[in-house]
């Protein structure tokens, strides 16, 4: 879940995401998430695959900016 000041912005994606994520805080207005997933064949406690975001505010259209891989059963 996103906020900014205090304000429930939103989900990073509109799919649910099985795994729960690593977020590194990059600056005041960017985080970076790493999103893990199986790859073929893998039990979900092997879960290998790895994919990163960042999610940056905007101020001037006060919206979350997303850049970088989502997983592969998110859809964008």
């Amino acid at each position: 879940m996103l906020f900014h000041h205090g304000r429930y912005i939103g989900t990073t994606a509109s799919d649910g995401i099985g795994f729960h994520p690593d977020v590194v805080r990059l600056s005041d207005s960017e985080i970076q998430v790493t999103y893990m997933y199986t790859l073929e064949g893998e039990a979900n406690a092997e879960a290998s695959g790895r994919s990163v975001s960042t999610f940056t505010w905007d101020e001037a259209t006060g919206s979350i900016v997303h850049g970088g891989e989502w997983p592969p059963e998110v859809q964008d």
